[in-house]
């Protein structure tokens, strides 16, 4: 209903005006909506497989494995962003993650950590703090709230070096999250070699050198121009993760 409304009022625009530029203007409006109903059919053909519940998996969880986000933009409820994110996701990386992460399991509680990187404040357990940047929070205080689907890629070899990753993430919990915006774009387009800042850092860099920490991606991938679309790349096509699961939250509850 929102989307004929739309239509039709633009449609009048361009019956009633003779301006040239505005015809040029509507017009780029309306493919924008049809690129945005086009991604919206993707993202349900996308997430047309069973959900399991966190709990039902969480035993099985162990670190190494990956977390890959898909986040709804319209719920930001800021119309501008969500048709600027959901093109340049879907046309720019031709994969419609938005985030990563990556699970680090602690066997004396059982409990499952998301270590990534945010601009949103989470409960750190290092620092014991709220902060931005690089953080280790409990998964499931991420996955509840989360607006938009997740996917758990389970990591088939296991392995005995966990302490690798512990040491990266003790020695990094300085890192703020990088707001560049042309580096951000780079991640997805490549044109050139992204600078490694010591001090800076976006989700797919923080698991992608997580992820070399624990020999499991070559140390030559270089972290800073390495995108959500890449770490699920790697994921699907390495042969050490299993098929991704698509977990429940309260998004694909309510």
């Amino acid at each position: 209903m929102l989307l004929r409304t739309i239509f039709y009022s633009l449609y009048n625009s361009l019956k009633y005006h003779n301006n040239i530029m505005n015809k040029y203007i509507i017009g780029f409006v309306i493919v924008w909506l049809i690129l945005i109903v086009k991604y919206e059919i993707h993202v349900k053909n996308l997430c047309n497989m069973q959900i399991v519940e966190l709990n039902q998996i969480y035993d099985e969880l162990h670190t190494g494995d990956l977390i890959l986000c898909i986040h709804d933009h319209l719920a930001d409820v800021n119309l501008l962003k969500y048709l600027g994110a959901n093109i340049y996701y879907y046309f720019s990386t031709g994969k419609l993650f938005t985030h990563s992460g990556i699970v680090v399991k602690d066997d004396t509680n059982n409990k499952a950590y998301i270590y990534t990187a945010t601009d949103t404040p989470f409960f750190d357990k290092y620092t014991q703090s709220y902060k931005t940047g690089t953080v280790l929070t409990e998964l499931t205080s991420v996955v509840e709230p989360y607006e938009g689907r997740i996917f758990i890629y389970k990591l088939i070899p296991s392995i005995d070096n966990t302490n690798d990753v512990i040491n990266y993430i003790h020695d990094n919990t300085h890192k703020v999250f990088n707001t560049n915006i042309i580096e951000m774009f780079n991640v997805s387009i490549k044109l050139w070699k992204n600078k490694y800042r010591p001090d800076k850092t976006i989700c797919s860099q923080t698991v992608t050198e997580s992820l070399q920490a624990l020999h499991i991606i070559s140390e030559d991938a270089h972290s800073p121009n390495i995108g959500p679309a890449d770490i699920a790349n790697f994921a699907e096509d390495s042969g050490l993760y299993h098929p991704p699961i698509l977990i429940n939250n309260y998004y694909l509850k309510n």
